[in-house]
């Protein structure tokens, strides 16, 4: 899937301790689709999950001037924007694509290149500050759209990468083997055969 987003506005996606227990409980709803295994072997985990049914390559690309924040609170009241609430936040811009999955390489799932990359403290005053407003004030709507068109604010910049940056994110799976250690070599999952238990026979020993 390819997809081009035109918008002079940034991308948020926001993450905090706050959203677990909605995550936790999505997660109860998909495992919901999938039917009670019989097979006595050990429960397969939601991220093992994740690397059998995703089959989809995906390239996301944003044109102009649109940036991709990614938000990660610092605190686990979800009303704390402010302080030690606001956390730290992860800027993207100029041609900014993000793939997913482009390379077979399980280090590389994730990848976004981008002309800069800013690590920050965002400022959330504004934010506060029009929650209170908007209960007050008729034109809140009016105030929050010229809030979002001033850009984003940062308290403190961090680190800033310029020119044709690249942040990658992969995942890594190891398991246990036989007599201590772990090993990072798997079976490829269509080798693997489920069986019923009145079937399922373990070797001598085993």
């Amino acid at each position: 899937m390819s997809i081009d987003i035109n918008t002079s506005y940034a991308t948020r996606l926001t993450w905090g301790t706050s959203y677990q227990p909605a995550i936790q409980d999505m997660m109860q709803v998909v495992e919901g689709f999938t039917k009670p295994a019989i097979d006595p072997s050990d429960r397969v985990g939601f991220w093992d999950k994740i690397r059998l049914s995703f089959h989809s390559r995906v390239n996301i690309a944003w044109k102009g001037d649109g940036d991709l924040h990614l938000v990660i609170k610092g605190s686990r009241d979800p009303y704390v924007v402010t302080g030690h609430g606001a956390g730290f936040v992860m800027c993207w811009r100029n041609d900014v694509r993000w793939s997913i999955a482009q390379d077979d390489d399980p280090r590389k799932f994730m990848i976004v290149d981008s002309g800069d990359y800013v690590l920050a403290i965002p400022d959330f005053n504004h934010f506060a500050r029009e929650a209170t407003d908007s209960s007050k004030l008729k034109g809140g709507a009016a105030s929050s759209t010229l809030s979002y068109k001033q850009g984003p604010l940062f308290k403190k910049v961090i680190m800033k990468l310029s020119g044709n940056v690249r942040w990658m994110s992969g995942l890594m799976f190891q398991r246990n083997v036989d007599g201590g250690g772990r090993s990072f070599d798997f079976k490829p999952h269509y080798d693997v055969i489920l069986k019923n238990p009145r079937f399922a026979k373990a070797p001598p020993g085993q």
